[in-house]
């Protein structure tokens, strides 16, 4: 029996493992002897068993036959049709008979090794029935060319070896790479002739069927690799990156299965690419058991159309393919793929409007804005959105009217917005201008070339002035910040005819100063009010606007915080710090009055102690309205007054003067007494 054996396929699931194919339904036969049967009993899914029952009629060696021939039909195999599986079909089966007294050959065909590289791995004995192999031959030894032997037709690259496995048997192998081994290098005709020395009769043509044997060669087709295509083309967005894909698709052999699918391809250890440009990374995975899928990560640092590179190369290495070495597929290696990268589109700019006319107000303002948006380029991404560009670094502005600013701020990253700020000093008709240019500097854009941008630079825009007309100057308060306040707080009045304002009121109450700053501005200071408008008086009239409101000023504090030295004694001087001490008044140290004090600014005075304390309380008390005194202790300064001083006389009365012996009753003033 011989088996039959898929790869890549299976057998019909329809036909139960363990029965047979049927004749005619699941194959045909050609050439099989007369009284012989061919059966094929399918083993398992994807092995078979072909085997022969009866008895060839005649069965001499020399009704041997080696074109008996399996034609497999398209109900045979589950997925694929047998005629497209290489080694299916059309394989010539040898049926070798004996001379009664003969040799027995187990086959007369050796198939090419499935590494496809024309080696072949397949052997046959060849058993004597009668005579036996020359002794002088050691069991495990080969037979010598030229002295057992000769060999005809074996194919260059080839070397034929018989081995004597035991006094009856010998094997037929096969060393060495045919040089040209496709399926059409196939042969049919070579012939071993045993020699007299080969066998211990001396007399090999007496062993019928020995020599004159024609055996079969059958080499098999590489396997072949298809590239789905080998050019990729740059991605749309024109960054240098490549999101098209490629696939290789292998035929009559695998990738190796220790790759699962889904992953990718070691570089080095499975393949090495050539040429990919800077920027850029090959990227290979495994998709399925025959096909794999090429792709490219990164961004090439170089991708314009001049770029172009086509001899990108991928070399395939013994560890991506199951079976066969990638050097023997065709169309595997050696593959040019080419990278077509393409130029940047042009890069354009486009203003919304190279006008500003003057605003209403007819005050030389420019409240008109225009835009302009890059295409193919973008502003500098170091300029944030929301922001202005700086003139000087980013652009430059001519002729722009005086008192004028152009203020250029970046929207978003390829829009930018063109404002014109300030009052032109010169704003009839005659003085609208139609040359402005706005020249955009290298630092504007992110491509770092302004002069590249088609459009960008050299325009001309024009600002149109109206007529001036004469309005005559009417007194108007329109506004005023902040809307209430308290005792010396400054109001600033916005609206018109300001100029030589003689009094502003706040409710009845003058302003305790105010200032002319132009005719559209005056500021007040307010001192009191008994209401909520406040009036302007000018040589134009009388104005009013109501909604001020007076807030009470929160009452400032009188305080203590500091004292230096800590120890007091009688007369000392003594540095008191703390707030609010303009305008003192009394400076009470333990509730005793000081000798003196000094206000030497709102936050010191100085003192002069006077009598021994009754309390432990320092303060200062002031003329300052709105002001409160706050009582500060010894015990939180950390005070001590030192009591065991000296008496100090201050005074005696009555101070005139007695008669000696008299009897005088005097009050005496001073301190420490006790």
């Amino acid at each position: 029996t011989q088996t039959v054996t898929l790869t890549g396929e299976t057998w019909n699931s329809a036909v139960v493992n363990g029965t047979n194919f049927t004749a005619g339904t699941h194959f045909t036969v050609v050439n099989v002897p007369a009284g012989l049967t061919m059966v094929i009993q399918k083993t398992s899914a994807n092995v078979a068993t072909v085997s022969f029952t009866g008895n060839a009629a005649a069965h001499a060696l020399a009704n041997s036959v080696s074109t008996v021939q399996i034609t497999w039909l398209g109900a045979a195999t589950q997925n694929v049709l047998p005629v497209n599986i290489t080694g299916l079909n059309g394989q010539n089966l040898s049926v070798n008979f004996v001379d009664p007294g003969g040799v027995v050959w187990s086959g007369l065909t050796f198939v090419e090794a499935a590494a496809n590289d024309g080696s072949i791995t397949a052997t046959q004995t060849v058993s004597l029935t009668v005579d036996s192999w020359n002794t002088g031959i050691a069991n495990g030894t080969p037979l010598t060319n030229g002295t057992h032997y000769t060999v005809a037709n074996v194919p260059a690259g080839l070397t034929m070896v018989i081995t004597k496995n035991s006094a009856t048997q010998v094997t037929v192998s096969f060393t060495g790479n045919a040089a040209a081994h496709a399926n059409a290098n196939d042969v049919t005709n070579v012939q071993i002739t045993y020699l007299n020395a080969a066998v211990n009769s001396g007399n090999a043509s007496g062993n019928a069927g020995l020599n004159g044997i024609n055996l079969t060669l059958d080499f098999n087709d590489p396997p072949t690799a298809a590239y789905s295509a080998t050019t990729f083309a740059e991605a749309v967005a024109n960054d240098g990156s490549i999101t098209q894909t490629r696939t290789i698709t292998l035929t009559g052999e695998t990738w190796n299965s220790a790759v699962v699918n889904g992953t990718n391809f070691t570089a080095g250890t499975h393949f090495t690419v050539v040429n990919v440009p800077a920027g850029l990374t090959m990227v290979i995975q495994k998709t399925s058991a025959n096909v794999a899928t090429v792709s490219f990560t990164g961004n090439a640092a170089a991708h314009a159309n001049a770029n172009d590179i086509s001899t990108v190369q991928i070399t395939w290495l013994g560890a991506a393919t199951q079976n066969v070495l990638p050097t023997n597929f065709t169309g595997l290696n050696g593959v040019n793929v080419t990278l077509d990268f393409n130029d940047p589109p042009p890069a354009t700019a486009i203003y919304s409007g190279t006008t500003f006319p003057e605003a209403f107000a007819n005050n030389g303002s420019i409240s008109a804005t225009q835009t302009i948006t890059l295409t193919g380029n973008t502003w500098n991404s170091v300029v944030a959105n929301g922001t202005n560009f700086t003139l000087g670094t980013h652009f430059t502005a001519a002729n722009v009217p005086a008192g004028l600013t152009m203020v250029i701020q970046k929207t978003s990253a390829n829009v930018a917005t063109v404002s014109i700020m300030g009052n032109a000093a010169a704003h009839d008709i005659a003085n609208s201008v139609a040359n402005v240019q706005i020249t955009f500097l290298n630092a504007a854009v992110q491509s770092g070339l302004a002069s590249g941008i088609t459009g960008l630079n050299g325009q001309n825009v024009a600002i149109n002035f109206l007529a001036n007309v004469t309005q005559p100057r009417v007194l108007a308060i329109s506004n005023f910040l902040p809307s209430g306040g308290y005792r010396g707080v400054r109001v600033m009045l916005s609206g018109s005819g300001f100029t030589g304002t003689t009094s502003v009121r706040f409710g009845r109450f003058p302003a305790q100063s105010f200032n002319v700053l132009s005719d559209g501005y005056l500021e007040a200071v307010l001192d009191t009010t008994d209401g909520s408008s406040i009036e302007v008086i000018s040589p134009l009239g009388t104005v009013q606007a109501f909604g001020f409101s007076y807030q009470a000023a929160p009452p400032r504090t009188t305080v203590v915080t500091g004292i230096s030295p800590l120890q007091l004694t009688f007369g000392a001087s003594i540095l008191l710090t703390g707030t609010n001490f303009t305008g003192a008044t009394q400076v009470l140290i333990g509730g005793v009055p000081v000798q003196s004090f000094t206000v030497e600014s709102d936050a010191q005075i100085r003192i002069v102690v006077g009598g021994v304390p009754i309390n432990d309380i320092i303060q200062v008390f002031t003329n300052q309205p709105n002001t409160v005194t706050v009582a500060t202790s010894f015990g939180g300064l950390g005070v001590q007054y030192l009591r065991d001083q000296p008496p100090v006389l201050v005074s005696v009365l009555p101070n005139n003067l007695a008669a000696s012996g008299d009897d005088v009753q005097l009050t005496l003033s001073g301190f420490n007494f006790i």
